[in-house]
């Protein structure tokens, strides 16, 4: 994993467990631009993202098919353009009170959520946040 000042820059296989599990260590407070992307296929959960974490940026979990819910903790308070784009097979999204911007695309095609819940502290959400959510219930 390489992290350089509080800045999480890039995931690799090798730092995942058998089961495709990884946590984000403690003294990470930014998940920067596209860090997941080398493991989209392999990530199948985040185990703990801890409450140092204040943003997600751009692209950070962008395709990882794997993921199946992710519950991002008090203290993020933005998800950038295309966070979790096309996180297809995600189910469960929970979303945190300190939460105000959502970025462009952030969750667009991630079809399979059926209910999410959108705290009132969200100030922002970029166009098609939310695209392509067929099986979206409430």
């Amino acid at each position: 994993m390489k992290i350089r000042n509080n800045l999480l820059i890039k995931v690799k296989e090798s730092d995942l467990k058998t089961d495709g599990y990884v946590e984000v260590p403690e003294q990470v407070k930014i998940i920067g631009e596209g860090a997941f992307m080398d493991v989209s296929s392999s990530l199948r959960n985040v185990g703990i993202i801890p409450n140092s974490v204040t943003r997600i940026g751009a692209n950070a979990f962008s395709k990882c098919s794997g993921l199946k819910e992710i519950v991002i903790p008090e203290g993020v308070e933005e998800i950038g353009d295309f966070a979790f784009y096309y996180c297809c097979n995600l189910e469960k999204i929970e979303l945190p009170n300190s939460v105000t911007k959502i970025g462009e695309g952030a969750f667009r095609g991630c079809n399979r959520v059926k209910e999410i819940v959108i705290p009132n502290s969200v100030t922002k959400i970029g166009d098609f946040g939310f695209y392509h959510w067929h099986n979206l219930e409430k």
